[in-house]
């Protein structure tokens, strides 16, 4: 049947216009078949890249799952480093009383300096006697 038919059989019928006007534009059986063997081919295509879209879709989430393994275990390690500031922190404040009730390197030293200093004057005033009565002797003896 060809698409012209339908027109012809309505207006000899005396079908309204707007009937006539669908009637025209009704596909014929070969057309529908064509139709829907182009709409079947790029179905099977849209099938084709779906598969191939959730099989991309598959190893993303893959990826995304082992990112997620990842991002705990820096998590993990992220939490242990506070933990190990933490106590570098609470270490260095411990150290830094110590030394501030501590004397300074200065006043150690100048401790130490007087005390050998008196030390040294100590035995010297102690050896005078000895010194003196062997340099007297010495002298009387002539060397």
């Amino acid at each position: 049947m060809h698409p012209v038919e339908p027109l012809y059989l309505a207006r000899q019928q005396g079908v309204s216009p707007s009937l006539e006007a669908i009637l025209a534009k009704l596909a014929t059986r070969d057309e529908l078949q064509a139709l829907s063997t182009k709409v079947d081919t790029r179905m099977a295509r849209l099938d084709e890249r779906m598969d191939r879209f959730d099989e991309r879709m598959d190893r993303f989430e893959e990826r995304m799952d082992r990112f997620e393994e990842r991002m705990d275990r820096f998590e993990g390690r992220f939490t242990r480093l506070e933990e190990s500031i933490v106590e570098l922190t609470r270490t260095v404040t411990r150290l830094d009383e110590r030394v501030q009730h501590s004397a300074p390197r200065t006043w150690i030293l100048g401790g130490v300096v007087s005390v050998l200093l008196s030390v040294l004057g100590a035995v010297c005033w102690l050896a005078q006697p000895y010194v003196t009565t062997l340099m007297r002797l010495a002298a009387a003896s002539g060397v």
